[in-house]
């Protein structure tokens, strides 16, 4: 299966188990090493972050991680569609960040 079509599954699953709409884009998915996810998220310190969506540039993904193989990947890649969905959709733009970010989580885990 390539990458846009299940990227295209995936945003399906979640229109159907959220409340969000599908989109008319997906969003750019960037392959990168794991140490430039590092120096993103935990500033260049060693942690076990696999993705992170940011808003305006796409999902990156550890590109040790293969989402067309393994369903681990999958639910990687499914987490960070779902932050994909609330920014277009401004969920939760009206609470402070920290509270934002929180809710945010719970309801992509969810």
């Amino acid at each position: 299966m390539s990458e846009e079509v299940l990227i295209k599954a995936l945003l399906s699953a979640l229109h159907q188990m959220s409340k969000y709409p599908k989109p008319n884009q997906i969003p750019e998915i960037k392959r990168v090493p794991h140490k430039q996810l590092e120096a993103m998220i935990c500033n260049g310190s060693p942690c076990g972050v696999l993705a992170s969506y940011w808003h305006g540039e796409g999902i990156y993904l550890d590109n040790n991680l293969k989402p067309e193989t393994s369903l681990f990947a999958r639910s990687v890649v499914l987490h960070e569609l779902a932050h994909y969905l609330q920014d277009m959709n401004d969920a939760w733009g009206g609470l402070r960040d920290c509270d934002r970010w929180y809710h945010r989580e719970l309801e992509a885990y969810a």
